[in-house]
């Protein structure tokens, strides 16, 4: 299922709505969820603030260096091949910030100790200790419909098979290896030098698939009309 900027907003409340009913029928949909503003999600915008701190800022600072110096231009071709050569790097370097983040210490907090608990994130979610489970069972033939719906999905791709494999070609064929770590300096001239033979092969004839943008959504909700008239009033 391809997926409009903004309403991916709205088919998660459409599955948590259908999912909640399917345990309680008659749930008022502003019961089940209930929609607002990030920036007013303190938590939330105190973890993307950590986040930012501990690990994404230097690469904003560093791809805003590199369109400075006019080797990034805002096209598809230049994005791919960002994407290319960094888009593995950021993944481990995230992964590694979550992992140190969900094995530090909760302090306790005297006016939240009634249902605040201490301890690690990770050991608190897999191993919890003397609390209540509230998770609910969920339907499991409608947990399976709306998973077909987005089979075909992979929310790990972000550059066409086909792509991917004529990019490692072309950065072979020029000396690079075609997997990078970030204590590797040369991640910086195979950027551009596949961006440059990225550009030679168009000028030759090639052509470089890349994915559309996610368009569709609004059309798959029309089609959809449980739960969506709720949606839209809400």
């Amino acid at each position: 299922m391809l997926i409009k900027k903004g309403t991916e907003t709205v088919l998660l409340a459409r599955s948590h709505v259908l999912l909640r009913r399917e345990n309680t029928p008659d749930l008022l949909f502003h019961k089940a969820y209930s929609y607002g503003k990030s920036t007013k999600n303190q938590r939330i915008e105190a973890w993307w603030n950590l986040l930012t701190d501990g690990q994404t800022q230097e690469w904003k600072v560093f791809f805003a260096e590199l369109e400075e110096q006019g080797l990034f231009d805002g096209g598809d071709i230049d994005k791919s091949c960002l994407q290319y050569i960094y888009m593995d790097i950021i993944r481990s370097h995230i992964h590694q910030f979550v992992a140190i983040h969900n094995s530090h210490s909760i302090r306790r907090q005297r006016l939240r100790s009634h249902y605040l608990p201490t301890g690690q994130p990770y050991l608190l979610y897999y191993y919890p200790d003397s609390v209540r489970d509230y998770k609910t069972p969920l339907n499991a033939d409608r947990l399976a419909e709306l998973e077909a719906e987005v089979k075909d999905f992979d929310l790990d791709q972000y550059l066409p098979t086909e792509t991917l494999k004529l990019y490692a070609e072309l950065l072979s064929a020029g000396g690079y290896p075609a997997e990078y770590v970030y204590s590797d300096t040369r991640h910086r001239s195979a950027y551009v030098f596949l961006r440059e033979r990225a550009a030679a092969y168009i000028l030759d004839g090639g052509e470089i698939n890349l994915f559309n943008s996610p368009t569709g959504a609004e059309e798959w909700i029309r089609a959809h009309n449980t739960a969506d008239s709720e949606i839209e009033y809400h």
